[in-house]
């Protein structure tokens, strides 16, 4: 039996075990820019990688779930992630297609989000922060950024990821901004999470740019799963014990030549 990969007309040889379709985090859409998607765990298997931009996964008798996946981009126009994902048996696959349910393929696609890199290409008129996450003056690899209402700090405006150089890129949504502000400038809080301590250096370091990206385990069977969207914080990071505000000038993007880098400052 042939299995199609929705939306994509390939059609494949072999019953489809997953299907994965990154998503740019500002646009909610496919990506514009071509990544790289590599299976780490197990070794012996490969993804298919389609002109569509998407990516998928043959069933195979012997492959144990979860898989561990790293996906990045050479370019830095995205900063890389690694999420383990469970997939099904041959028994639950035939499950869901015996059923027929309207989108059986639903529970076999993922959608990781991707975040802007350093190289990520904006518009002239975006309000943003180009920024760099600092603890005792040194970069701190892979944070998540939050941005927060001054208001509510409760309330997550925007999200953003730092790379291993401790860069991050964070636009402000158009809706974040009160119709009082639109000529003028405006102030949010910047929440960063990270490890509390830094993995020690391994032999690996030197080879391998991503050897202390976290793992981000995926747990929901739904495609749109809060680890996937990036959502999630990772069980090992912790907050900032104090978030920092930073006052944006609308139609402007900020750097570090404008505004502090952002200090990291674990509990």
């Amino acid at each position: 039996m042939t299995t199609a990969l929705i939306d994509t007309g390939i059609v494949l040889n072999k019953r489809l075990l997953l299907g994965i379709l990154p998503v740019d985090a500002l646009t909610r859409e496919d990506l514009p820019f071509a990544i790289t998607i590599d299976i780490e765990q197990p070794l012996s298997i490969k993804l298919s990688k389609h002109n569509s931009g998407r990516f998928s996964l043959a069933y195979h008798a012997d492959l144990t779930s979860p898989i561990q996946i790293r996906i990045f981009d050479l370019q830095r126009r995205y900063v890389p992630r690694r999420l383990s994902i469970p997939v099904q048996t041959l028994a639950q696959i035939l499950s869901i297609e015996t059923a027929q349910q309207e989108n059986y393929l639903q529970s076999r696609q993922r959608f990781p989000v991707l975040f802007p890199g350093a190289a990520y290409p904006i518009n002239g008129r975006a309000t943003g922060l180009r920024g760099k996450v600092l603890f005792n003056d040194l970069p701190v690899r892979w944070s998540i950024v939050e941005l927060r209402s001054a208001q509510d700090a409760t309330i997550v405006l925007a999200r953003a990821r730092g790379d291993d150089r401790g860069e991050f890129l964070i636009l402000i949504p158009p809706n974040a901004v009160p119709d009082e502000s639109l000529n003028q400038s405006v102030a949010f809080e910047i929440l960063v999470y990270a490890r509390a301590t830094a993995l020690p250096e391994t032999n690996n370091q030197p080879h391998d740019p991503l050897w202390d990206l976290p793992v981000e385990v995926v747990v929901d069977v739904q495609p749109n799963d809060p680890v996937s969207s990036g959502e999630a914080i990772p069980p090992e990071y912790v907050a900032s014990q104090t978030p920092v505000s930073v006052t944006f000038q609308l139609s402007h993007m900020l750097s570090s030549h404008d505004v502090d880098d952002i200090v990291f400052n674990p509990p």
